[in-house]
This record gives structure tokens, sequence and C-alpha cells, in this order.
């Protein structure tokens, strides 16, 4: 569970810097904690909100670099997203393996042969990607990412960089749409990386720019949710239709769920993109770059 600002301050009194140190402080702790669960308990939820605060720190490295660039942010966001590639199929076997053992849990007969086969794989692959956990957090470059979050100094206000970046971020959205059903899974997650990136934006900025952002995070959530799930039975067909045999009903059951998620991606898109939500959008964030700024 990721940590959020719980206290709104007024806008301008609080600088880039300071803003940013605490931002990457709170996610470097949390990724340490979630590295020694995943290591000690090996549990789904536990490598996921690790992957998770990877994926803030690195977006507000890239945030906060805009403000103060600077050559070893990027090789560090480099380092973090290898990190993150190395544990995404640790996460994407151990959500497969926790859909079939509630699937079967749900069966009253013995369990047919290739159902059998698949829940076998599935606690394979855990096993076989769960043993090189360890051994992929052993180089993870948190020494790195602390001292890089000491010293970043900046006394611009706050306010008015993130109102901008925001806006800028969330315009980009919009020209990305959501991609159809029938493109192919890497087109589709490109839509799902930048709704991430504009979603923890907005999450950060909160308690500086107040209300606003929080309107749009409550929408990136509930789209980035969506286009998780679409992501994950797209991936979860892929291990299925590797086996010999994969079962029917369970290719059906992913079918069925990519096309609500991707009903329901659309339809918290258009709310996004809505003309009034938009021009919502675009008046309340120039109020905080001015009251940030000062004017």
């Amino acid at each position: 569970m990721q940590t959020k600002a719980r206290c709104r301050r007024p806008l301008g009194t609080g600088s880039l810097g300071k803003t940013a140190r605490r931002i990457l402080e709170e996610q470097l702790s949390l990724m340490e904690a979630h590295a020694e669960r995943a290591v000690r308990l090996h549990q789904a939820s536990d490598v996921h909100d690790l992957r998770v605060a990877l994926r803030r720190y690195r977006v507000a490295l890239r945030v906060f670099g805009k403000g103060v660039p600077c050559p070893e942010g990027k090789r560090l966001r480099q380092r973090l997203q290898m990190l993150s590639r190395r544990l995404s199929p640790i996460r994407d076997i151990q959500v497969w393996h926790g859909v079939l053992a509630r699937t079967v849990g749900r069966r009253k007969k013995p369990l047919p042969a290739d159902l059998d086969q698949c829940l076998k794989a599935a606690e394979a692959g855990c096993i076989k990607q769960v043993r090189g956990l360890g051994q992929a957090l052993a180089g993870a470059p948190f020494t790195a990412a602390r001292k890089y979050a000491r010293q970043f100094q900046c006394d611009q206000p706050d306010g008015p960089f993130l109102a901008g970046q925001l806006w800028r971020a969330y315009k980009r959205l919009l020209r990305t749409g959501v991609p159809p059903a029938d493109v192919k899974v890497e087109e589709a997650h490109a839509l799902r990386r930048r709704c991430r990136r504009v979603r923890y934006l907005a999450e950060f900025a909160e308690p500086v720019l107040g209300p606003v952002a929080h309107k749009l995070t409550h929408h990136l959530k509930s789209l980035s949710t969506t286009l998780g799930e679409r992501h994950d039975a797209e991936v979860q067909t892929r291990m299925l239709m590797k086996l010999k045999h994969p079962p029917e009903t369970l290719l059906v059951m992913l079918a069925c769920r990519k096309q609500e998620a991707q009903h329901a991606a659309e339809a918290v898109f258009r709310k996004l993109a809505a003309p009034h939500f938009k021009e919502r959008m675009r008046a309340e964030l120039r109020v905080a770059k001015r009251k940030g700024a000062g004017k």
C-alpha cells in the first residue's frame, strides 16, 4: 500500500528541492521495506508493491529532473527500470497462479487433466521465478537512490512547477487515447505506462495543488486499474497458449475479462477527455500557477 500525503499547505510555501527530497525519500523507504518482505515472504502482493514503489521513484526522478537536470538521475532511473523488468515475470506468474488457484478452489469435482496440467505449470513457474528474486534484489541500487535524494537542491517554488508539469502530462495522455481491443499487447501497454506516470505525478502534487490534483488522481487510478486488468488478461492468455492443450474454459474466461476491462477503460477515458473536465483542469491549474508564483 502506497503512502500518500495527508495534509495540504498553502501554495508557494515550499521549495521544489524540499518537496522532491520528501517524495524521493518516502518512495525509497517503501522500496526497501517491500524488497525485504518480498525476499522473506515471497508474496505476490509484496513484489507488486515493490514494483509500484520503483515506478513511483522513477517518475519522481523524471519529473523533478526537469527542474534540476542531472545525469546521475537519468542513470539511476535506468538502473531501477532494469530491476523492475526483472521483477515483472515474477509478479506475472504469481498473479496467474493465484487466478488458477481460486478457479480450482471453486470446483467440487476432480480436476480435468488439462486444468491440472495448467496449475502444475504455474506452480513450477512460481518456484523457478521466486528462486531468482533474492539475486535480482541483491544488486538493487538503493544506496545510490538515497544518495541522490539527499543531493537534490532547488529553491524555486514547487506550486507553479508541479501545475505546469501536470497540465502538460494530462494533455499528452489525452492525445494517446485508449487503443482498440485488437492492438498488440505492447501498444496497449504504452497507454498504461503513460497513465501511471500522470497518476503518480498527480498524487505527488496533491499536498501542493489540492483538489484539482485529487480529482485527476481519482480518474487516473480507475483508468490504470482497468488497463492493468486488460494487460493481465493478455499476459495470462499468452501463458496459457504455451501449453499443449490449453483449457477452453480458461481461454473464454480471460477473453471475457479483457473485453470487460476494455469497455471500462473506454468509459473512464471519456470522463477524462470530456470538454467540461478539461476546461476545469485548465482553469484550476492556471490559478494554482499564479498563486504559487505569488502573482
